[in-house]
């Protein structure tokens, strides 16, 4: 799966999850281990093991993610597998006010290209993603212009015609139209904040 994924593609995915018995999971990472005393050793206990897995985890970020979902066939007695794969690729953003950076380790990295992982694909098509805290960062961000208010533009003979556009094809798209999506053409940040402001009305 790329960054741009097809409906249908999609609408497969949810079918399968939700259809699915059960579910496998793995994941690429750009590293496995921070230090020797991070690896594995055969005299780890579960509880050892487990947190060792769980700094790397928290420690590197994810290439790609692997999903797998079975189902079970009556007919034939058996599990249907049907698996889906997803580049994961940590974009910056300028406008969530995200810039990303991460640590990697070389050996992970020959690892992946020995065995055929695209890296130009993984960052021309990779799916972007947020972390919990960098989503709450987005979250506080935008709660806090959203509560800032603004004195709303007054709609004068200049932005009338404008506005009054927008809103009859707003109104045409939502009684009549079965399109999913109806784009408001703004030329200017000035006319994106009209259309933002009439909508919350």
């Amino acid at each position: 799966m790329q960054n741009t994924l097809k409906k249908e593609t999609i609408e497969q995915f949810r079918v399968a999850l939700s259809t699915s018995e059960f579910i496998a999971i793995d994941t690429e990472l750009t590293g496995l281990h921070r230090n020797t005393q991070s690896q594995n050793d055969n005299l780890d206990s579960t509880h050892k093991r487990y947190s060792k897995y769980r700094d790397s985890a928290r420690h590197f970020i994810p290439t790609q993610i692997g999903i797998c979902t079975y189902r079970w066939d009556e007919e034939n007695c058996s599990y249907v597998a049907c698996p889906f794969n997803f580049y994961l690729y940590p974009r910056s953003s300028r406008k969530l006010g995200i810039e990303r950076t991460f640590v990697v380790q070389a050996s992970s990295f020959e690892f992946l290209q020995n065995f055929g992982f695209d890296f130009e694909k993984w960052i021309k098509t990779g799916l972007s993603y947020l972390s919990k805290e960098e989503e709450n960062q987005v979250r506080s961000r935008f709660g806090s212009l959203a509560s800032s208010n603004p004195e709303d533009i007054t709609i004068t003979d200049n932005n009338r015609e404008f506005v009054e556009d927008f809103i009859g094809k707003s109104e045409i798209w939502m009684q009549t139209s079965s399109e999913e999506t109806f784009v408001i053409q703004a030329p200017s940040s000035y006319h994106r904040r009209l259309v933002h402001q009439e909508i919350r009305k």
